[in-house]
């Protein structure tokens, strides 16, 4: 039996990686329903996405 020579990864093939710090990862967590609404009115004053206002405050956390 021959092998396939089409599909499989390829250097270059595929998406390019939108997200400008490269490779993100889902996070799901259960939060009172006042901090998600505190997250939603920094995305609409920042505006950027939810999960952007997010990583905005957590990194502004993480540099006190």
């Amino acid at each position: 039996m021959t092998t396939p020579n089409h599909g499989g990864r390829r250097p270059g093939s595929g998406r390019p990686a939108l997200h400008p710090d490269g490779t993100v990862r889902t996070l799901s967590a259960s939060v009172p329903r006042e901090l998600v609404d505190m997250r939603d009115r920094l995305a609409q004053r920042w505006k950027c996405s939810r999960s952007a206002a997010l990583t905005r405050v957590i990194r502004e956390h993480k540099r006190r």
